[in-house]
């Protein structure tokens, strides 16, 4: 936060949030003034993010998450990243936020409702409804099964590439990470941050994979 910013909030009886003053109130709470600059939703999960190596000193990062909103084709939720952080000497727990962005996710459908489903990152250009056609895409590509093997590399060694039937199985079995569009095509990131990461893209006018690729990727 901008000590303009800070002097304004002064300046109206109330000081810049805290770090500690956030995560000792309810979500709700914790949201309005963590985001009070921002017009956002009711806040319904706050999460406190692992250090990242790539943070300088200071910086503690805090994901919170509004309720999620149930499309025809999915589920669609809005979050918010806020960035907080300290000086040099001064306790983790009087950090003040110093950055913020939104950031959407989306997900299919889990029995027709959107209880407990994982959420996919849209990264790109995507609406959410792109996105959920693109994973629409790949969950009706994988049921089929046909000649994904031909479009596959692995740079992993992990068998990937073995058989249709091995890499239709990988496929199901992990999650979507993040969806986005890449040089016009659309893509989906399957794994976890941090491990071996298998993009597929897709192709909406025929409804089809047209790549797969496992890689590793470049370290933080």
């Amino acid at each position: 936060m901008n000590s303009i910013l800070a002097l304004v909030m002064l300046s109206l009886g109330q000081a810049p949030a805290t770090l500690a003053e956030v995560l000792s109130l309810p979500p709700k709470p914790a949201g309005e003034r963590a985001l009070a600059s921002e017009a956002h939703g009711e806040i319904v999960e706050v999460e406190v993010l692992p250090p990242r190596g790539m943070n300088p000193p200071g910086v503690v990062e805090v994901d919170m998450w509004e309720s999620t909103n149930t499309l025809y084709a999915g589920c669609q939720r809005q979050s918010w990243r806020v960035t907080f952080r300290h000086g040099r000497g001064q306790p983790r727990d009087s950090a003040q936020p110093f950055s913020k962005y939104a950031q959407q996710h989306v997900a299919l459908k889990d029995g027709g409702n959107c209880v407990g489903v994982r959420f996919a990152e849209i990264g790109g250009t995507l609406s959410a409804d792109q996105a959920l056609s693109t994973l629409i895409v790949l969950q009706e590509a994988v049921k089929t099964g046909r000649r994904l093997k031909s479009v596959c590399q692995d740079k992993t060694k992990s068998g990937l590439r073995r058989s249709d039937a091995r890499l239709k199985q990988e496929l199901e079995r992990l999650s979507p990470w993040v969806v986005t569009n890449q040089d016009g095509a659309n893509e989906v990131w399957l794994g976890l941050p941090g491990q071996p990461i298998t993009v597929v893209t897709t192709d909406a006018e025929n409804r089809a994979i047209t790549k797969v690729s496992r890689y590793v990727p470049a370290p933080f």
